[in-house]
């Protein structure tokens, strides 16, 4: 009768195999994580938004943590745009949860993002060439990457402490603004073609205003393409606002669309 050698040791040499592979992937895994700096691809990162935005990106100091499967993301003074763009975005702080699974596919899946004392200047810009001829301008929303509005989806974006800068004057003027400050908001279920709720408060002042004026806005709207393809927004809103100055309201209104005599 054949006697069979026992299995015992090889099942031992089997299981220490598998326990130093592990042990060497875990290793390998964290000496990765923690030597890996977003700020060495932050050169890249900022071309490849310019490229989506169609705007200037900067980015300050990046860091990342883990969340289950969320990736959280912590970036320092973001800017979007510049001085000479119509729009602008400051930002000190910004927080953005992303399901980095979602990465794998190109989807890009927020499930939170915060803004902390972001501040956006909206400004009139020249259409004018320096032979006088009229330059050909997009709308903001078609300089947009409409591939990139497919594949974004956030499910809540807070802001707090937020301003917005508008400028209102025309060129032959001097700068005057309508500054809106202490913007405290949350939106839920940005995404294309998909209804947006929000809630948003702050102060308002106009040029020419002593005081400041209260105000609280409700409502939902939407981001949607027409039959050509081009992006139309829709708006369904309900503002509260206080303490208006209608002197101020007046001269702002002749300031723009002054009576001819």
């Amino acid at each position: 009768m054949t006697e069979h050698a026992p299995s015992k040791p090889r099942k031992r040499l089997l299981l220490f195999s598998i326990l130093v592979t592990a042990v060497l992937t875990a290793g390998w895994v964290s000496y990765f994580l923690v030597n890996f700096d977003l700020n060495d691809y932050r050169q890249q990162a900022e071309d490849n938004l310019s490229s989506l935005l169609s705007l200037p990106v900067k980015l300050g100091d990046i860091h990342y943590n883990f969340h289950d499967t969320n990736l959280a993301l912590h970036a320092a003074n973001l800017q979007v745009g510049d001085k000479g763009t119509a729009v602008q975005v400051d930002a000190p702080s910004v927080m953005l949860n992303l399901q980095w699974l979602g990465l794998l596919k190109r989807d890009f899946k927020f499930t939170k993002i915060s803004l902390s004392k972001p501040q956006l200047w909206v400004r009139r810009t020249s259409n004018m060439q320096a032979d006088g001829e009229k330059l050909q301008t997009k709308p903001i929303l078609a300089m947009i990457d409409q591939e990139f509005l497919h594949k974004i989806s956030i499910d809540n974006l807070k802001i707090a402490g937020g301003t917005i800068h508008i400028e209102i004057s025309r060129p032959d003027q001097s700068a005057q603004q309508i500054d809106i400050t202490e913007v405290d908001g949350e939106l839920s279920d940005l995404r294309l073609s998909q209804t947006v709720q929000f809630n948003i408060q702050g102060d308002l002042r106009l040029p020419g205003q002593k005081g400041k004026s209260p105000w609280q806005l409700q409502g939902e709207s939407s981001l949607e393409l027409d039959e050509n393809s081009n992006l139309k927004p829709h708006f369904d809103l309900d503002l509260n606002l206080k303490e208006l100055d209608l002197g101020a309201i007046q001269n702002l209104f002749s300031n723009i669309w002054p009576i001819s005599p």
